[in-house]
């Protein structure tokens, strides 16, 4: 009876190509499925302003936000990927140009409009990864539009508060939205854990941002109360040290 050979092991230089060769995949598959997301969602909103019928404006809408959810869902497996394959960098970060940005791309959300953002940039110049914390930013503002209280006596809020040291930054995002079930909050950060009946992601979100905070060597803590709103304060190193 012959016995099966040992298979041979990888080598670093074959990992490190495998590991290449699939970013690329992840980058050309997501690039080209977004191409035609973007081409229906630009068609829909075009024939949503051409239409008078009720019916067919409702049925447009529900194509928008099937295809919007898609968009978001090959967002958060490529901010996977690139946050798990991709080097830490050590730029230096202007917080309020990061808060501009994302507030542009979140302009086009359906409460958008009335969301308020009280941010307090203060301390000494910030060191990081610029992408990571944009994605940092953009997962979190964007929860905190999404998950506002059904209440129209409370205007939507978030406090951003920056406060960097020479060692370190520590960011607090404050809403005063609907809140995390206390039975929620151990559960939010794992994969494909979603906290809400209202969730309509991929419920990636949150789990990305704590590889991206764990991938840049800081600590993420929540504090949250339903109907009153929720707290992320994360504490990341100063890179400049």
């Amino acid at each position: 009876m012959k016995t099966a050979k040992p298979k041979k092991p990888i080598k670093l230089a074959e990992l490190k190509k495998m590991n290449q060769e699939l970013d690329r995949f992840v980058y050309s598959a997501s690039h080209d499925l977004k191409a035609p997301l973007r081409s229906i969602m630009g068609i829909v909103n075009i024939a949503k302003t051409e239409t008078q019928d009720d019916k067919q404006a409702l049925y447009l809408d529900m194509i928008y936000r099937s295809a919007s959810k898609l968009s978001n869902f090959i967002n958060d497996l490529t901010n996977f990927s690139r946050n798990s394959r991709l080097e830490v960098l050590h730029q230096k970060i202007d917080f309020n140009e990061i808060l501009q940005e994302t507030m542009e791309s979140m302009s086009y959300m359906d409460s958008a409009h009335n969301f308020q953002v009280n941010a307090n940039f203060e301390g000494e110049a910030f060191f990081s990864d610029i992408s990571r914390l944009k994605i940092v930013f953009a997962n979190l503002i964007s929860n905190a539009i999404k998950y506002q209280r059904d209440d129209s006596k409370v205007i939507p809020k978030l406090d951003l508060l920056v406060n960097v040291t020479k060692s370190k930054a520590l960011l607090t995002f404050a809403d005063n939205g609907e809140g995390i079930p206390l039975e929620h909050q151990k559960n939010v950060f794992k994969m494909f854990y979603r906290a809400s009946e209202r969730s309509q992601g991929s419920g990636l979100g949150l789990f990305i941002i704590k590889e991206i905070v764990k991938k840049l060597n800081g600590k993420i803590k929540l504090e949250s109360v339903p109907n009153q709103g929720t707290t992320f304060s994360i504490s990341i190193p100063n890179s400049k040290s």
